[in-house]
């Protein structure tokens, strides 16, 4: 998500803040720049002139961004924001385990069937022959 203030306080260039995000961004890590992007344009309160706000939007909406605007001090457009990230949470891929874990138990009864002592075991690995112990109860 990159947060960039459109407001009349700042003199900046929405696209230049972006670019420089996404530049910052690649040199930490070119992986970075895979993953999806949420344009946050901020402080919409605090805006009256909606050029710098317009122009975001428009590049945005050329590059295939997806494009929000809101104000933290009103409230205004967070909650779309939450849903959208959400939304982008959900669609990404759960990692899958290497292996389940299927744990049995071996227990050592006394002469009434009271389990005395017992071993917990998992299954065998790749290239192990047999379970092995886990720890003993």
């Amino acid at each position: 998500m990159h947060l960039i203030d459109t407001s009349d306080t700042s003199d900046a260039d929405p696209i230049h803040s972006f670019e420089i995000i996404s530049g910052e961004l690649r040199a930490f890590s070119e992986t970075l720049t895979e993953k999806p992007v949420i344009v946050v344009a901020t402080k919409l309160d605090a805006t009256t002139d909606r050029e710098r706000l317009d122009t975001l939007r428009a590049f945005c909406r050329e590059h295939n961004l997806e494009f929000h605007s809101i104000s933290a001090a009103t409230g205004e457009g967070v909650r779309e924001l939450v849903r959208s990230i959400a939304d982008a949470l959900d669609k990404i891929p759960k990692p899958v385990p290497e292996s389940t874990l299927d744990l049995t138990v071996d227990g050592h009864h006394d002469a009434g069937g009271n389990v005395r002592r017992s071993t917990v075991h998992r299954d065998a690995s790749p290239g192990e022959t047999s379970p092995a112990p886990i720890e003993d109860l």
